[in-house]
C-alpha cells in the first residue's frame, strides 16, 4: 500500500494539471467550433492585452468586420457560412420557404448553408450514437461515485481484484464478501477462507489486516481517499461529454424530422 501512496503522491499533481489543461482545451475547442475559426478569439486577446482591435486601413477594417459578422452569425445560428453572400441567400431562403430558423439552428453540421440542403443521418450510426451516450453516462456516474466514496479503492497485488477499504472494513468491488477490523483482531478467524472466497491473495489479506491496526497504514488509506476525489471531477468531465453526445444525437433526430417535414410540404411524403 505504501508503494501505491507513493505513486499517488508522484502523479497526483500531474494528473490535476492534465485535467485542468483538458478542461481549458475543451472550452477553447467549444468556441472554435461555434465560430469556425480561432482568429476571433485571437482578436479579443489582442484587444485585451495589446491595444485597439480595429485596423487603421479602411479596407482592411471593413474586411475584418465583415468576417466578424460571419463568425457572429455562425455562432448564433449554428451554421457554417463563409461569406456574407451565403448568409444573405440563407435569410432569403428562410423567408421564402417559411422555415423555422430555430429548427435550422438545431441541425448544426447536418445543414449545408452553401447549398441550403440537409444531409440525412444514417439510422445505424444514430443508434450507435445513442448507445455511446448511454455508455458515457454510466461511465461518468461510476467514476464520479468512485470520487465520492469514503473508501480507498486499491489493488495491492497484480493477482488481486480491485477492492475497497476503510478503517473498519474491506471487500472486493461488486462483491459482498468482506473482512472487518474485528475479524482481523480475532485469532481464530480463518483469513485463508476469506482469501479464497474474495479472490484476494493471502499476502494482501495480511496487508489489509495490518492497515486496520497500523497508524501509518491507516494514514495511507486516508491519503488515498483524498486523492481519489479528483475522480469526481473526471466523472463530471465524462458526463459533460455525455451531454454533448446527447446534443449530437438530438441534432441527428432534428435532421431526420426536418427532412420528413420538407417532403411532406412538397407532397413527397
Amino acid at each position: 500500500m505504501d508503494s501505491f501512496v507513493q505513486f499517488v503522491e508522484k502523479f497526483d499533481s500531474l494528473f490535476k494539471f492534465s485535467l485542468a489543461l483538458l478542461i481549458i482545451l475543451t472550452i477553447w475547442l467549444y468556441f472554435y467550433k461555434k465560430s469556425g475559426s480561432l482568429y476571433s478569439i485571437s482578436d479579443k486577446l489582442w484587444s485585451l492585452f495589446v491595444g485597439k482591435k480595429d485596423f487603421y486601413h479602411k479596407r482592411l477594417d471593413a474586411f475584418h468586420k465583415e468576417q466578424h459578422d460571419v463568425d457572429k452569425f455562425n455562432a448564433i445560428y449554428n451554421v457554417k457560412a463563409i461569406t456574407t453572400q451565403e448568409i444573405e441567400a440563407f435569410t432569403r431562403w428562410i423567408k421564402e420557404q417559411k422555415h423555422d430558423v430555430r429548427k435550422i439552428s438545431g441541425l448544426k453540421g447536418w445543414f449545408t448553408v452553401s447549398t441550403l440542403t440537409v444531409r440525412k443521418p444514417g439510422i445505424t450510426s444514430t443508434v450507435l450514437v445513442a448507445i455511446f451516450f448511454i455508455s458515457l453516462i454510466l461511465s461518468g456516474l461510476f467514476v464520479s461515485l468512485c470520487g465520492l466514496t469514503p473508501n480507498a479503492i486499491v489493488r495491492l497485488d497484480k493477482q488481486d481484484p480491485w477492492f475497497v477499504i476503510n478503517h473498519q472494513r474491506a471487500k472486493p468491488l461488486f462483491s459482498d464478501v468482506a473482512i472487518t477490523a474485528s475479524d482481523c483482531a480475532d485469532s481464530g478467524y480463518n483469513r485463508g477462507d476469506f482469501a479464497r472466497r474474495s479472490g484476494i491473495t493471502p499476502s494482501s489479506v495480511n496487508g489489509i489486516c495490518q492497515a486496520f491496526q497500523d497508524k501509518k497504514e491507516a494514514a495511507a488509506i486516508d491519503k488515498i481517499i483524498r486523492s481519489q476525489r479528483i475522480l469526481l471531477y473526471l466523472g463530471l468531465y465524462i458526463l459533460f461529454f455525455g451531454g454533448y453526445t446527447l446534443k449530437y444525437f438530438h441534432r441527428r433526430l432534428n435532421a431526420l424530422d426536418f427532412i420528413a417535414l420538407t417532403k411532406k410540404r412538397s407532397g413527397q411524403g
